[in-house]
């Protein structure tokens, strides 16, 4: 079974209590506000207005919630990956890649130059080995990118082929 945090929970907690609330408000207003006149007079001029009312407490309720449901979505995605990142952070051990070739993939991310390399891994205690590797670099880093320059990485020592470059770490 799938767990969930506190904080998404609550996050989607609050999305469907007020939806349900602002629903609740609004189809009341809309009932009193659709209410007919005597059979001598006409519907009140003000049941016009507690009519259209209702209908923008609920537009207002869709809103919150459909803002409600982003929120947690986008908490569980982000709450995903900063467990993956601890994970790796786990199992990641110290290694030193020379870079092979590199190219400017074509794309940014986060105004940041996308660059496909090839990197050959060498740690300690264990064979080299070639992986390649897509990913965005700061252009505070890009002098750095050099034929057969090195770069500091942390290896996932359950998956060599899973490889971060430890950009801030001096070589």
């Amino acid at each position: 079974m799938k767990r969930f945090n506190l904080l998404t929970l609550m996050i989607w907690g609050f999305g469907l209590l007020v939806l349900l609330s602002f629903i609740g408000s609004a189809l009341i207003t809309i009932f009193f506000g659709l209410l007919p006149g005597t059979a001598e007079q006409e519907a009140p001029p003000q049941s016009i207005v507690f009519g259209f009312a209702g209908l923008l407490v609920l537009l207002g309720a869709g809103s919150a919630a459909v803002s409600g449901l982003i929120g947690g979505l986008v908490h569980k995605y982000v709450g995903q990956a900063e467990k993956e990142a601890r994970i790796f952070k786990q199992f990641a051990v110290p290694a030193t890649a020379v870079i092979v070739s590199y190219k400017d993939a074509g794309s940014t991310y986060n105004d940041m130059p996308q660059v496909e390399m090839s990197l050959r891994v060498e740690r300690d205690g264990h064979p080299a080995y070639t992986v390649d590797l897509t990913t965005a670099v700061s252009v505070v880093y890009v002098g750095r990118l050099t034929p057969n320059g090195k770069l500091p990485v942390l290896v996932d020592s359950r998956d060599p082929l899973n490889l971060r470059i430890d950009w801030e770490k001096p070589l």
